[in-house]
C-alpha cells in the first residue's frame, strides 16, 4: 500500500527482491521501499488499460452499487431507491454541518483526474435544507442548493476559513460538478442549469491528505437540515461519475 497524497492510500503490485534467502519489497539498492511506479510484469498477454469499475450510476437497480459507502451508519428509513425509480432519494435529517450529516453517500475518488457530476432535483427542499455534491476530507468542500428564508441559493462552502459563495437560484434541477486533478492536487467546483454549460463557482483549492480522517478524498452526495429539524420533503439525486481522464 502506498500513500498517494489526497487520493489516500492505494494498493498496487510491488517488485520483490530476494536477498540472503529472504524476500524484500523493493529493488536492489532500495530494499524495503516499494517504487512509486514500475514496469508491469510480463504475462505474455497483451491487454489494453481499462477501468475495472463502474462509475455512472442512474440508481435504477434494486440496491446500491458496491462502490458506494455511507459516511455514517445510515438511517435506512430516511433514504430510498424505490420512492422515485431512477433516483436516490434522501430525506434530510438535522445536522450542524456536512461532516455531521447522516446519510451522506460516498465513494473513493479516482486518479489521476476525475470529474464527478451529480444531477440534483431541488423541488422538495424545505427551509434549512441543503443538499448537493461534496469532496469529503479535511478540510471538506461542498457545492449544493440550500433553502433559507423562503428562497433558494446555490452555495459553495470551503471549510477552510468557512468561506462561502452564494448565487440566487430559482430552478428545480441543477447539475453539480467537481474537477479534481490528483497530479496537481487542485480542484474546483462548477454548476450548470442545462447539463451542458458549466459555470465555475468559488476559487480553485488544494486537496490535502491528512491523518485525522485518513480516507483520502471521497466524493459524496449529501442532504441535511441546518435548522435543527428533519426536512418535511425528500431531495432526489441521480449521479454521473465520468471516467478518470474524461470530461462530461
Amino acid at each position: 500500500m502506498t500513500d498517494f497524497n489526497s487520493l489516500g492510500r492505494l494498493t498496487g503490485l510491488s517488485p520483490v527482491t530476494w536477498q540472503d534467502g529472504w524476500p524484500y519489497f523493493g529493488l536492489p539498492g532500495n530494499l524495503g521501499r516499494t517504487p512509486r511506479t514500475w514496469l508491469k510484469p510480463a504475462t505474455g498477454v497483451k491487454q489494453k488499460p481499462f477501468a475495472p469499475y463502474v462509475r455512472d450510476d442512474a440508481f435504477s437497480g434494486p440496491a446500491l452499487g458496491r462502490v458506494w459507502q455511507w459516511n455514517h451508519v445510515p438511517d435506512d428509513s430516511r433514504w430510498s431507491l424505490k420512492e422515485r425509480r431512477g433516483y436516490l432519494r434522501l430525506h434530510t435529517l438535522p445536522a450542524t454541518d456536512f461532516m455531521a450529516a447522516h446519510n451522506s453517500l460516498t465513494q473513493r475518488a479516482i486518479g489521476p483526474r476525475s470529474v464527478p457530476t451529480a444531477v440534483l432535483e431541488t423541488g422538495g427542499l424545505r427551509d434549512g435544507d441543503v443538499a448537493g455534491l461534496a469532496l469529503l476530507g479535511l478540510p471538506y468542500r461542498t457545492l449544493g442548493v440550500k433553502r433559507e428564508g423562503g428562497g433558494l441559493a446555490i452555495e459553495f462552502h470551503d471549510q477552510l476559513g468557512d468561506r462561502r459563495v452564494c448565487v440566487p437560484f430559482t430552478g428545480k434541477r441543477i447539475w453539480l460538478r467537481a474537477d479534481a486533478d490528483y497530479l496537481t492536487e487542485q480542484a474546483r467546483f462548477a454548476y450548470s442549469l442545462d447539463g451542458r454549460s458549466f459555470t465555475p463557482i468559488g476559487e480553485p483549492f488544494a486537496m490535502a491528505f491528512q491523518l485525522k480522517t485518513f480516507q483520502g478524498i471521497r466524493y459524496a452526495l449529501f442532504a441535511f437540515n441546518a435548522a435543527g429539524r428533519a426536512g418535511a420533503m425528500p431531495i432526489s439525486t441521480v449521479s454521473r461519475w465520468p471516467s478518470p481522464m474524461r470530461r462530461g
